[in-house]
């Protein structure tokens, strides 16, 4: 079974992946998408406003944090709560 872009992945070209504690399974993509796998489903997070270029790394820190690493825009933080708290400029 594959997943494509009609299924919900955010873009069809994966360019980073983290299987978080919790299961789930977090796919950054080149637009600046992001991905999330959990249950059997995926839905998209957009944080190509944010972002806006390749998703090369998705790291999950000791307190369920996950930190976004771009390309060109830097890193993001996105808090338990899928809520981005914190950006730095690359």
């Amino acid at each position: 079974s594959s997943l494509h872009e009609a299924d919900g992945l955010g873009d069809e070209l994966i360019h980073s992946s983290c299987k978080r504690m919790n299961r789930e399974i977090w796919l950054g993509h080149g637009n600046g998408t992001i991905s999330i796998y959990k249950k059997g489903k995926v839905n998209a997070l957009d944080l190509s406003t944010s972002i806006a270029s390749k998703i090369t790394e998705i790291l999950e820190d000791s307190l369920g944090n996950l930190w976004v690493f771009s390309q060109v825009n830097g890193i993001v933080k996105i808090d338990n709560n899928n809520t981005l708290v914190h950006i730095t400029k690359g």
